[in-house]
């Protein structure tokens, strides 16, 4: 399979279901992914993959075989710092893990109960998200920090 160039859709794309964000979200980071393998991931048939990429490609949401544009940009990243109400990461886990935009759950020691790392198109996307597990009824309180600039990765 060729790379494919994405051009992300906004947020509020009506055209683009859950199984078409987790598509694209795939072929962003690895554009060469096969087919067999999207299939898999995504649960569906080979033929059932292929019919949504070239439905996207239609929509223009996968418009060439390279990745650049908006596709190609570093996600906004956001760090929630998260006090549960009375709940595990588990629960909180079992409420929003399935939002594309949530990276990573972690249990910590401190002040806070969970760090959450989401990754998202837009500030815009960031925000919806940060709402959606802010008013989680696990979350007692939660802020959210804009990553602005990586000063380090080991």
């Amino acid at each position: 399979m060729k790379s494919a160039e994405l051009v992300m859709p906004s947020s509020n794309d009506q055209y683009l279901d859950d199984r078409d964000r987790r598509l694209l979200d795939i072929l962003r980071s690895n554009a060469r992914t096969p087919v067999t393998v999207l299939a898999r991931v995504l649960n569906l048939s080979r033929t059932a993959v292929r019919h949504r990429m070239d439905r996207l490609e239609r929509q223009g949401a996968i418009v060439a075989y390279t990745i650049k544009g908006k596709a190609a940009m570093m996600p906004v990243q956001a760090l929630l710092t998260v006090t549960l109400n009375n709940a595990s990461c588990a629960q909180l886990k079992a409420e929003v893990g399935h939002l594309l935009e949530v990276r990573k759950i972690w249990s910590v020691a401190g002040d806070v109960d969970t760090f959450v790392l989401l990754e998202a198109a837009t500030i815009e996307d960031v925000r919806r998200v940060a709402q959606v597990v802010g008013t989680s009824r696990h979350v007692r309180r939660a802020s959210t920090h804009i990553v602005l600039d990586q000063v380090l990765n080991r």
